[in-house]
């Protein structure tokens, strides 16, 4: 399959490891992202109205889904 199309998912879950082939995917900091979240609520009290913003660091797991990049001359869809 990924000679043809690559497929990513997302969350990096534990079945992604299991399925075959292996699915890339993206690793998300979840336990980071609630950390945050409730330092947020903890800081803003009643006040809902924050415009406050978090970056949290996320990671590209490359695994058997995901083929080499084509190589020539790009692809293009007609209407």
């Amino acid at each position: 399959m990924p000679e043809e199309i690559s497929i990513v998912g997302i969350d990096d879950i534990s079945l992604s490891r299991l399925t075959r082939p292996k699915l890339t995917t993206v690793a998300n900091p979840t336990g980071a992202a609630g950390r945050a979240a409730v330092d947020m609520l903890l800081q803003h009290g009643d006040d809902r109205r924050t415009t406050a913003q978090v970056t949290l660091q996320t990671e590209l797991v490359i695994r058997d889904s995901t083929g080499p990049a084509p190589t020539g001359k790009p692809h293009t869809v007609k209407e």
